[in-house]
């Protein structure tokens, strides 16, 4: 019987940066101002089921994802070692391109 071994979870740097609007209030007038704050894009954590979650540094530190991820049997859910054998990024694109290839863009 072959095991499903894989990493709990994959972390992968986002490149850049986008631009987001935020509140801020204007102490001499108590009004609220919105300002553009260029913001780091972030990571993407990917997960053995396909999904994915995108967060910043903080959340990511936060939730601890930082640390390096523990190989589990899927079947069993124990941990069986250190080293990741594929990326979960690339099985989560593939699902996603497995799912929108039923839809007919083309009429």
């Amino acid at each position: 019987m072959q095991q499903d071994i894989k990493p709990r979870y994959e972390v992968h740097k986002e490149d850049g940066t986008y631009s987001r609007r935020v509140a801020k209030v204007d102490k001499k007038t108590g009004s609220i101002v919105w300002e553009d704050v260029e913001t780091p894009r972030g990571y993407m954590v990917y997960f053995p089921s396909g999904a994915s979650v995108h967060l910043s540094e903080e959340e990511l530190v936060r939730q601890g994802y930082d640390k390096p991820a523990k190989l589990v049997d899927m079947d069993s859910d124990d941990l069986v070692g250190d080293a990741t054998p594929r990326s979960l990024k690339s099985v989560s694109e593939q699902k996603t391109a497995r799912s929108r290839s039923g839809i007919n863009v083309d009429g």
